[in-house]
């Protein structure tokens, strides 16, 4: 038999070789048999010049866990490199035996923060109260160890803390319970959180000491005491921890409310009712938690009106349901001495919509702080209800502009026809520019016939200068004559008046404006983007070219835009007549408008251009435009296949909104790849016309398989049977 067929021989001769890498390869592998002949040689290797060497092997012993190894691996721990200790305390914590107790629990007094950490975590798995003296002092005495070594290694030095808390937490011994409450009293971050989750892992041993540092003078102490009972969620501490809802520490308080809405104990309603103005957030949120009774306690708190209700109204406010009951103490909050209740009571009174708030509100109105009127305005606003009406009327002459600006806007929400004559008021000239503004938007919601002269009127003056500051209130109007007026906003230098301009005119839908648009677009093709929505919005067919023209413009190279808006050819380099940002509204609004305009012949075109932008808008034009034939549906698939992955989803969402007309078959596998097959297959609606009968082999792949499989419920919860064979197939094989 050859000398290398025995594995550990092989690894013995490595062992001879002068390169200290091979040798340590070597005793890694001879660690890995877990052969016992070993040992001896592996504890001449803890006697070798270099340290990565005796590192390796002390590791290997531990895999091996000999107890003929504890000895030399004691002596290493004593006398060896820090990179060597580690290796060798985490070796020792493999072997079960127990004379290696006492040098682990020497380890955590090691100068090096991580071999303290290594011993802890051992002592940990043995589970041997006989460590808990030498864990307690490694917690309790950081500063000894920390005044000794740089800043540097601080932080390490807290990990080897935390690890020694958690070890005192396993092992369960109450008298470990005062240093872990010392430690997250005097620490922060991982030590803090560590001695939390410590003292939990006690359970109802540690109740007791926890319960008497409740009565502790320092603050900490209180302070982890009830955090900790919180997250062991005990009961049984409830009467212990409601004296501290008067606990002069804020923190404290808010967790002993905290504890006592978390174990539902009723004893604790009344006094959670009691302090709720010192308990900030916690305590209304902890009676919340009692059900019907903490509501009820709530209400009652509500009804002494405090001076404090932020908390308590922000609690109401996360209610899973508006209870009406609150309303009433809500209203007596009107009457409130401070300004910021009365604010706070008017916005969850328009929160609650309920009819019975609005008489108070109505008088709250003569509140002589600005705000709460400005609020009181909005809450009859949101309620909606016409008694309101004449009180928001005479707030119109509120001597402060924002009021009058809400009780406008209250009024247009409520849309009563009695406020149309206050309102056309607010447009004389004498009156604030931004109320005028306002107050000509807001008319447009009232669909009333007094409005369009008015209206018209300031719009055909050119001298008055909110003349073209409502295209939406004429749009909404639905009168011919407003026609103009839109028109010329529609070439103003603001491009927002442009747009809202162009929206109006579609929700007028006079397509008599499309040849002022057009011409429009010759003379201003700076202004191209919005003019080209305008016609996209009117939706008539002869805009197309129009369209397809501008839009043409702006995805030509600049040196040609800029013949196009000279008429002649450029023989030098000019700036183009459109800037990027401008370029790019035109191919949104251009693609955008064609689709409407269901011109789905350009929007093939655009579908192959070399921009990825104008080839994902594309995609969505025809989406929008709603036609299924096999030209449109044949050109989405193939564009599947897209190198990009924003026009793949264009095209796939495209395919899902025509699914319900037109037929995706089988041949859609030849243009997509991975799951996207699978995607738009989902996005057809379950129905005889829609579902393929079966699919192929490509659908059926393991990179398609599992967005395929996803289809099988969407057909067959609505249409049994409607599965396609090989999609069933498929999906009982997974």
């Amino acid at each position: 038999m050859s000398v290398h067929s025995d594995p550990y021989v092989a690894h013995i001769y490595a062992l001879a070789q002068p390169d200290p890498k091979t040798r340590q390869n070597a005793i890694k592998m001879l660690g890995e048999l877990r052969d016992m002949r070993a040992v001896p040689v592996l504890m001449q290797m803890l006697e070798a010049k270099e340290a990565a060497v005796r590192g390796q092997a002390a590791r290997a012993l531990g895999k091996l866990s000999h107890p003929q190894a504890i000895e030399p691996l004691i002596r290493i721990v004593q006398t060896d490199s820090a990179m060597v200790r580690r290796q060798a305390v985490a070796a020792l914590g493999r072997i079960s035996a127990d004379a290696i107790l006492p040098a682990l629990v020497a380890a955590l007094t090691d100068p090096d923060p991580k071999v303290m950490e290594i011993a802890a975590r051992a002592l940990e798995k043995r589970g041997d109260r006989r460590a808990v003296a030498g864990l307690r002092a490694l917690v309790e005495d950081p500063e000894r160890i920390v005044s000794t070594k740089p800043r540097s290694q601080w932080n390490a030095f807290e990990y080897a803390r935390a690890a020694a808390i958690c070890a005192l937490g396993s092992l369960r011994d109450p008298d470990a319970i005062p240093t872990l409450i010392g430690a997250f009293a005097a620490g922060d971050g991982i030590v803090q959180d560590t001695a939390i989750l410590a003292m939990a892992d006690l359970g109802d041993v540690g109740i007791p000491v926890l319960l008497e540092a409740l009565q502790s003078e320092d603050t900490a102490t209180r302070w982890a005491a009830v955090k900790t009972l919180e997250r062991m969620r005990c009961v049984r501490a409830a009467p212990s921890v409601i004296p501290l809802l008067k606990d002069p520490a804020t923190r404290v308080r808010g967790y002993a409310a905290r504890y006592l809405g978390q174990c539902g104990d009723p004893q604790a309603i009344p006094a959670l009712a009691e302090t709720i103005e010192n308990t900030g957030d916690e305590g209304p949120a902890a009676l919340l938690k009692f059900g019907e009774s903490g509501r009820e306690a709530l209400r009652a708190v509500l009804a002494r009106i405090p001076t404090r209700t932020h908390s308590i109204l922000v609690s109401i406010r996360n209610l899973p349901d508006r209870d009406a009951r609150f309303v009433p103490p809500l209203v007596e909050l009107l009457r409130s001495e401070s300004s910021d209740t009365r604010i706070a009571a008017a916005r969850m009174l328009a929160y609650y919509r309920d009819d019975r708030a609005v008489p108070p509100l109505i008088a709250a109105l003569r509140d002589g702080e600005k705000l709460v009127r400005q609020e009181i305005v909005q809450a009859l606003g949101q309620i909606g209800d016409v008694r309101a009406v004449d009180p928001l009327i005479h707030a119109l002459n509120d001597r402060e502009w924002f009021v009058r600006c809400r009780a406008i806007d209250a009024l247009a929400d409520i849309g009563d026809a009695r406020a149309v004559e206050p309102l056309l008021r607010k447009l004389k000239r004498e009156v604030d520019p931004q109320e005028r503004r306002l107050a000509a938007r807001r008319l447009g919601d009232f669909q009333d016939a007094r409005i369009v002269e008015p209206l018209l009127a300031i719009a055909d003056d050119p001298e008055d200068e909110i003349g073209d500051m409502f295209p939406a209130a004429l749009g909404k109007l639905g009168d011919s004559r407003a026609l103009a007026p839109l028109l010329r906003i529609l070439q103003s230098d603001d491009r927002v008046l442009r747009t809202e301009s162009a929206n109006a005119l579609g929700k007028l839908g006079d397509r008599s404006a499309v040849g002022p648009i057009v011409e429009a677009l010759q003379q201003k093709p700076q202004h191209s983007a919005e003019l080209v929505l305008a016609l996209g919005n009117l939706g008539d067919q002869a805009a197309v070219d129009a369209v397809t023209a501008a839009l043409a413009r702006a995805l030509a190279p600049s040196s040609e835009q800029a013949g196009a808006n000279t008429g002649e050819e450029s023989t030098c380099v000019s700036k183009p007549f459109m800037t990027l940002t401008e370029r790019v509204c035109l191919e949104e609004y251009g693609l955008q408008a064609l689709g409407k305009l269901k011109a789905t012949a350009s929007l093939l075109t655009y579908l192959q251009h070399r921009s990825v932008r104008v080839r994902t808008r594309a995609a969505h034009a025809l989406g929008e435009a709603g036609d299924a034939g096999d030209v449109i549906l044949k050109a989405l698939r193939k564009t599947l296949a897209d190198e990009e992955k924003g026009v793949q989803a264009a095209a796939k969402k495209a395919l899902r909104k025509l699914g319900a007309k037109g037929r995706l078959d089988t041949r859609i596998c030849r243009h997509v790849s991975f799951g996207g097959a699978g995607t738009v297959l989902g996005g057809v609606r379950a129905s005889p016309d829609a579902a393929p009968t079966a699919l192929p082999a490509q659908l059926l792949s393991p990179s398609s398989c599992g967005a395929t499989c996803r289809v099988f419920s969407r057909w067959t919860s609505t249409l049994p049977g409607a599965a396609p064979r090989g999609l069933r197939t498929c999906f009982f094989s997974v």
